[in-house]
């Protein structure tokens, strides 16, 4: 069995650096100190959706220093970009399949449709499986009306079905408290319903302790063990992997 590690950066709200053996992959950097990203390896930026707290235009100068580096950027954020000249830049649909190979570097990428806007990322490199969910979220608001509660329902769990079946090492999942006692819905029936081996939750706004509460809770008894305690900017996760 090859060992070897994959190391995991939290950089700030729904921002992460994944780091494999050959690549880098950055997810919706809006804030925090980016890390160093090591010469060598493949750098790879994903964005899930224009909005501000997903999508900071600061990313695109990381060109400078990595000139080889790749953005896949969903559609709805092509306007803002207009006119870049250095990176390669891919602009990804809705609901589609890709496949890249970026010299020894080969992935692919499968993007489900938003519950807001944009999509959420689902990678396969190097033997593992990696997903964001960007906005994909249950935003049960307090206070909508029936019909369209049951309508965000209905579309949430129509997408996550869409990966039923596939085995994912680390899964980035929202955690939400701006939407009170309905922020667990999402990550809730996300861990009942995918095979997830370690969930890292975001978008919590840097209130860490919503964390030790959601894992605290009777419900998420079965899958408590495999959420991960973020708890400040720039916490690292290294683990050692097995690849068969």
């Amino acid at each position: 069995m090859d060992i070897r590690k994959i190391k995991i950066t939290y950089i700030g709200h729904t921002g992460f650096a994944v780091e494999l053996a050959q690549v880098v992959f950055l997810f919706d950097y809006y804030n925090g100190q980016l890390p160093c990203f090591p010469e060598g390896k493949q750098l790879v930026v994903l964005c899930s959706h224009k909005h501000p707290d997903h999508f900071n235009p600061g990313i695109l100068e990381l060109a400078e220093k990595h000139p080889d580096v790749v953005y896949l950027l969903s559609q709805d954020i092509r306007p803002l970009v207009r006119g870049i000249k250095r990176g390669q830049v891919h602009f990804v649909k809705k609901n589609a399949h890709y496949e890249f190979t970026l010299g020894a570097v080969r992935f692919t990428l499968d993007t489900l449709r938003s519950t807001d806007l944009g999509v959420a990322f689902c990678i396969v490199a190097e033997g593992k499986c990696i997903y964001h969910a960007g906005d994909l979220n249950w935003w049960a608001w307090k206070g909508a009306r029936k019909a369209s509660l049951e309508s965000m329902a209905k579309r949430f769990k129509e997408e996550v079905g869409l990966l039923k079946g596939r085995k994912l090492d680390v899964a980035f999942l929202t955690l939400d408290d701006r939407l009170e006692e309905n922020m667990y819905l999402g990550m809730d029936y996300f861990l009942e319903t995918i095979d997830v081996k370690q969930a890292f939750p975001m978008h919590f706004w840097e209130h860490f302790e919503v964390i030790p509460q959601y894992k605290a809770r009777p419900e998420a008894a079965a899958w408590q063990d495999k959420v991960m305690e973020i708890q400040e900017m720039g916490q690292v996760f290294d683990y050692k992997v097995g690849y068969k």
